[in-house]
């Protein structure tokens, strides 16, 4: 056997180096998008950092505002330009301005307020009145048709 002729050697070669081509440029692709997909995975990262600060200050806030009624008042007053009885908040550039105290302005007595007292019942003393007051009620009217139903049997 002699030596291999040119075409059975360039063939092959050919082949083969056009299949590295094609796998090298996959691999080429496949890089590109795995470096995109890294900084993207940095990007993404940082924002979940700062959500997660932004989390931990809303948290302290919510408990802020659910321990402390001065911070209700602050935000109530700074954020939303509230003021107590007898002040009035005076927008100042666009923001809301510290409340000026002024003379309380008279409110005329509401019915209930004149029925129940200045500041009314506990919300639990008006259901509690109307229930008794129907236990009451029906008891009476089962006294009565208890009454009546010995009457006729008695009859």
């Amino acid at each position: 056997m002699g030596l291999p002729s040119p075409r059975s050697f360039w063939v092959p070669l050919t082949v083969v180096s056009l299949a590295g081509l094609a796998f090298g440029i996959v691999l080429a692709r496949g890089q590109a998008e795995l470096s995109e997909l890294r900084v993207r995975e940095a990007e993404l990262r940082a924002e979940l950092i700062a959500v997660e600060r932004l989390h931990a200050a809303l948290r302290q806030e919510r408990q802020r505002l659910l321990s402390e009624p001065a911070a209700i008042e602050r935000v109530a007053r700074e954020d939303y330009g509230f003021a107590a009885p007898g002040e009035v908040a005076l927008p100042f550039d666009g923001k809301h301005a510290a409340p000026l105290v002024v003379a309380p302005i008279p409110r005329p007595e509401a019915w209930w307020e004149r029925l129940l007292g200045r500041g009314g019942y506990p919300l639990l003393v008006v259901p509690a009145s109307v229930f008794l007051l129907s236990v009451a009620v029906l008891g009476i009217l089962e006294g009565i048709s208890l009454l009546r139903r010995r009457q006729r049997a008695e009859t």
